[in-house]
Order: structure tokens, then sequence, then C-alpha cells
């Protein structure tokens, strides 16, 4: 429905490979859960943003986002 609306959604929660995969399946484009970071408090996101986009990295096929401008 959201590319019917020319819109983005953000799929929460996302903890398993398996969840990420069927949703790249479905073409969703952006996700937050887990399976890219326990939520942080700003000054520790910072210190651990490389670790989050190698992990990102790791997970592949997907363009996932975690933040914009990241």
């Amino acid at each position: 429905m959201t590319k019917l609306l020319k819109l983005q959604a953000v799929v929460e929660g996302v903890e398993t490979e398996e969840q990420l995969h069927k949703l790249y399946e479905n073409d969703c484009e952006i996700v937050q859960g887990f399976i890219i970071s326990k939520p942080l408090p700003a000054e520790e996101l910072n210190k651990k943003r490389e670790q989050i986009k190698t992990n990102i990295k790791r997970l592949g096929k997907m363009n996932t986002y975690v933040m914009k401008g990241s």
C-alpha cells in the first residue's frame, strides 16, 4: 500500500534474519530493531556508529537505514 501511495514505511521490531529476508522479498526498504542494534542513548550511538554500519553491511541485500544522514 505504501508503494501505491509513494510513501515509505519503517518496519519496527525486526529481530531475525528470517524476518529481514521476508521484508526484503516484499520490497520493504527501511527497518529498525534488534537485528540492527539494541536501543542506545545518543552518546553511545555515536560511539558505536561504525559497528552498526558494519552490522548493516553484513546483513547484505537490503537497503537498510538506521537514521537519516548516516
